[in-house]
């Protein structure tokens, strides 16, 4: 099976180093997990690293809420939203995984879509103060 891997690009940029930094941890997480999930058939730690990923999306999304509040960026409310969307939609794809309705390497193609469609885009502007 091919595996999709995400490179980092500086389309992932935001400007602030903080959450650069955490952009960049999330996208080296993203291709741990989507490694082990083709390498392994145990169920129970599938789930415990799709836990980790969902953990570290809300708090990497809390975590650049409160740096746009520190900086003043308008739009937070319209962030926070998406966010919560974005943990929604990560949620039911995991779900539908677990459930084997959805294959891994289509589960790892969507992670890696998600991770930069929100980055590339919506963070880069929000950050720029153009959203």
């Amino acid at each position: 099976m091919n595996i999709t891997e995400l490179i980092w690009k500086p389309d992932y940029m935001t400007g602030d180093e903080s959450v650069d930094c955490q952009h960049q941890y999330f996208a080296e997480l993203i291709n741990r997990i989507s490694k082990v999930l083709v390498e392994t058939e145990d169920v129970e730690y599938e789930k415990q690293l799709l836990t980790e990923l969902v953990k570290y999306a809300d708090f990497h999304f809390t975590s650049e809420e409160n740096i746009a509040h520190l900086h003043g960026i308008k739009g937070l409310a319209k962030h926070h939203n998406r966010h919560m969307e974005l943990l929604e939609e990560l949620n039911m794809h995991i779900d539908d995984l677990l459930a084997r309705r959805y294959s891994t390497e289509d589960f790892i193609g969507f992670l890696c879509d998600w991770f930069a469609g929100h980055t590339a885009h919506q963070d880069r502007k929000f950050f720029q103060g153009k959203e």
